[in-house]
């Protein structure tokens, strides 16, 4: 729900956000376990547990903001959010036991985790000829307990962090922009990520969550330029301490692999980036970005660092009034965070747009990963744990869309809004 209202000065206005969200989701997981002799001869009977994970979760917001003109080319914005948040999981591990399925109440487990967020920001803008100044600060009072009713543990935590912004803007003519910019962000763990109960994924390899994990906070440091709308070029520095980054782990009396979220010690990282578009003929527009940079992460006395780049290319094509087509790729080499190792990929997909009906309707057809390149290989060696990764998903499918318009063209739009909701919603997203 939301609520607008203008005053007789212009530029002042008023904006309430009443917001509520609902997610559901049900994961289903059926693993059979055989063991085989050096003969092939297989040993003792076959190993069968099903894992069963519904979770719930609502999501409540409240919003406000209001924006005040002050001098000439100024104006302040600022505002409040409360948002409160309910997870609830209910796993329920069973196993075979030849005379049909039982819970196994030891690997089963309900976890309740309940979160209020408070907040506050004040933002300043000032245009000065050639120079746009804009200068924030935003405070967050965080509280959450995370309830284990299987076992009864309870964790709860509070914690406030201040939050500043600073942009500038140089217009020494209309074809060229310069900006400058600093921030320092915070990033919360997924919900998922909190509960600790373990997830058998097969005999020697578990997952399981972590509620001690606290937020990551980044400083953000960057440089731009922008020319006539065409080529933008950057550069930046960004300092990560306490990164939620999946660990490998081994139980040394079971030789048991697992994946826990932990708050890596500190990721650096150095870019510097290009994006170019370009009408090369009269039915072709191309853009392309570049990206290449250096990445540290380092924690204790370990240490994961090396060069990583990317390139993306998208094409255009105009074939008729109605008819156009678009070809991309991308490539992306080997990269590394926190303790992982990601190996080279890429991709390579096209697609073609039929408008018919005066534009009311829209045929497309979208044909992804041609070549079958998005593969993710991962590896991690981290003490005593040499842990190797190597997915293959359902990257190269082909889309058939058909799309119809029954809405007026010429209504006009509503508010664009932005709801109180988003970062919860990114963060009921799972691992």
């Amino acid at each position: 729900m939301s609520y607008q209202s203008t005053f007789a000065k212009p530029g002042q206005q008023l904006n309430l956000d009443l917001d509520y969200a609902r997610f559901g989701s049900s994961s289903f997981q059926q693993n059979a376990n055989r063991y085989y002799a050096p003969d092939g001869a297989m040993v003792g009977a076959v190993e069968q547990f099903i894992n069963a994970n519904p979770q719930t979760i609502d999501v409540y917001s409240a919003k406000i903001d209001y924006v005040q003109p002050l001098w000439k080319d100024a104006r302040m914005e600022t505002g409040a959010k409360f948002g409160q948040t309910k997870t609830d999981n209910d796993l329920k591990h069973d196993v075979f036991t030849g005379n049909g399925w039982q819970e196994d109440p030891g690997k089963s487990n309900r976890f309740v985790y309940t979160e209020q967020i408070g907040a506050a920001y004040l933002n300043i803008s000032q245009r000065l000829g050639k120079f746009s100044l804009q200068a924030g600060l935003r405070g967050e009072y965080t509280s959450s307990k995370g309830d284990q009713k299987t076992t009864g543990e309870v964790n709860d935590t509070t914690y406030f962090n201040l939050f500043p912004t600073f942009f500038v803007n140089y217009q020494p003519s209309p074809k060229h922009t310069l900006g400058l910019s600093y921030s320092r962000r915070l990033s919360r763990p997924n919900y998922e990520n909190l509960n600790p109960f373990e997830i058998t994924i097969d005999a020697y390899s578990y997952r399981t969550g972590n509620p001690y994990l606290t937020p990551a906070y980044s400083h953000n440091v960057q440089l731009s330029h922008t020319f006539a709308q065409s080529l933008m070029t950057r550069i930046a520095y960004s300092h990560t301490t306490d990164l939620i980054m999946l660990s490998p782990v081994e139980d040394a009396s079971t030789h048991r692999t697992g994946l826990i979220p932990l708050n890596f010690g500190k990721s650096q990282q150095f870019f510097g980036m290009a994006n170019y578009r370009r009408q090369i003929v009269k039915i072709w527009t191309a853009n392309m970005t570049v990206q290449g940079g250096y990445l540290i992460n380092t924690s204790g006395e370990f240490v994961n660092e090396g060069p990583v780049f990317f390139a993306q290319l998208n094409n255009n094509f105009t074939i008729t009034p109605s008819l156009s087509a678009e070809i991309t790729g991308f490539y992306q080499s080997k990269a590394r965070m926190a303790y992982f190792v990601m190996q080279p990929r890429g991709n390579f997909s096209i697609g073609l747009r039929q408008m018919l009906l005066k534009n009311k309707m829209t045929l497309s057809l979208t044909v992804n990963d041609i070549f079958y390149t998005t593969k993710e290989r991962v590896s991690a060696q981290y003490e005593n744990v040499n842990n190797s990764l190597f997915l293959r998903n359902d990257t190269r499918y082909a889309n058939l869309t058909l799309r119809y318009n029954f809405g007026s063209t010429t209504v006009r739009a509503a508010r664009n809004k932005s709801t109180g909701i988003e970062d919860e919603t990114t963060r009921a997203g799972g691992r």
